[in-house]
């Protein structure tokens, strides 16, 4: 049978939409690298952030089951104290539990730019061994398998110089403890972006921290956790990076408190159903924006009408588009994919599912 020209343009407009219609139906969290992801050696683990450790039987399990082997463990903050005019160690966790003799812990510790930018250089030598005494000895009480120190700092241009001096006389008294201790830092993605402005701490690892990409603090930002179209921005020089990186993922989720438009505060480790159903309490105007109604208490924080909240989650197409974009540019022969945080809730919450999803993202050997 013959097909007149107008049947045939018919028929092949006919395949152009069909064509464009699959294109859209394809998996919205497909990934659209060029680049083939490495083969590369990859230890999966969690960040533990909590203020106490102690792990159910459940979790024990769960962990096992994830072959997960590596922990980081915050020991403690260091922080200015005002009374005594100088950094110091605080808020150490109160350990209730053992930790299995197979699994590493990585001694994490959380230090603001104030305790540095407050701390004389003259001083810097002083609290320096205060910190590495501080990490012996609750590894030596616990009795934990360590390989590796962590300092977890987002340093600036005016504390970069201390910081950096604070690392290094670090590493001065850790020679003496263990000459095979390692030393890691986390480096966050402005300082991979601009890394000739930053520096390079005097570290033998960075741990990347692919989260808080976008500010908290601005009402307009959709999303402060985690936003894929942010981390493309600061990734084009990630395979250039002097020091091997390990990677930090988020699966947490918080809210944003607004007052007369200013921020407030961040509320922490809430869900979206603890918004939905508090109906006589908020009212939702956006997809992750809720209205105060009325002045409440509400998760140890007051209220007041007309509050604005944000919920700022990481979603699992947003932190898997973002794992593959990773895998694909960090070219490291062997890394650590470290998730935060580990907390029941926080698993239940993200799925266990896809967290194995994101571990899985990396292609192993």
């Amino acid at each position: 049978m013959s097909h007149s020209p107008h049947h045939k343009s018919l028929l092949w407009l006919c395949i152009f939409l069909l064509g464009c219609l699959l294109s859209r139906c394809q998996t919205p969290n497909a990934p659209t690298e060029q680049l083939s992801r490495p083969t590369q050696h990859r230890n999966n683990s969690f960040y533990y952030w909590q203020s106490v450790w102690k792990l159910s039987d459940e979790s024990r399990r769960y962990l096992v089951s994830q072959n997960v082997e590596h922990l980081y463990l915050k020991l403690f903050d260091v922080a200015w104290n005002p009374e005594q005019q100088q950094a110091i160690p605080m808020a150490p966790l109160i350990v209730q539990d053992t930790v299995p003799q197979q699994w590493h812990v990585i001694p994490t510790i959380f230090i603001t730019n104030e305790a540095i930018e407050q701390t004389l250089e003259a001083d810097i030598p002083l609290l320096a061994q205060k910190i590495s005494q501080k990490i012996q000895t609750m590894v030596q009480t616990n009795a934990w398998k360590v390989a590796q120190w962590q300092f977890d700092c987002d340093w600036t241009n005016r504390t970069q110089t201390r910081y950096f001096s604070l690392l290094q006389h670090i590493r001065q008294n850790i020679t003496s403890i263990d000459t095979t201790l390692r030393l890691s830092a986390t480096i966050r993605l402005h300082q991979v972006k601009y890394v000739q402005e930053t520096g390079i701490p005097p570290v033998e690892r960075g741990m990347l921290m692919v989260y808080n990409t976008d500010d908290v603090q601005n009402l307009q930002t959709e999303n402060a956790i985690l936003r894929y179209k942010t981390v493309q921005r600061y990734t084009s020089k990630l395979a250039q990076y002097p020091l091997p990186l390990d990677v930090a993922l988020p699966i947490f989720s918080w809210a944003v408190m607004f007052r007369n438009g200013g921020f407030r505060q961040i509320i922490g480790q809430i869900t979206l159903n603890d918004l939905t159903q508090q109906t006589e309490i908020f009212h939702r105007i956006g997809k992750n924006r809720f209205k105060v109604q009325k002045n409440a208490q509400w998760k140890g924080v007051y209220l007041l009408q007309n509050d604005h909240i944000r919920l700022d989650q990481s979603t699992t197409s947003e932190v898997l588009q973002t794992a593959y974009h990773i895998a694909t540019y960090n070219r490291a022969d062997s890394l650590t994919v470290a998730l935060f945080h580990f907390a029941p809730d926080v698993i239940q919450q993200f799925g266990q599912d896809n967290i194995a999803a994101i571990w899985q993202t990396w292609k192993t050997q």
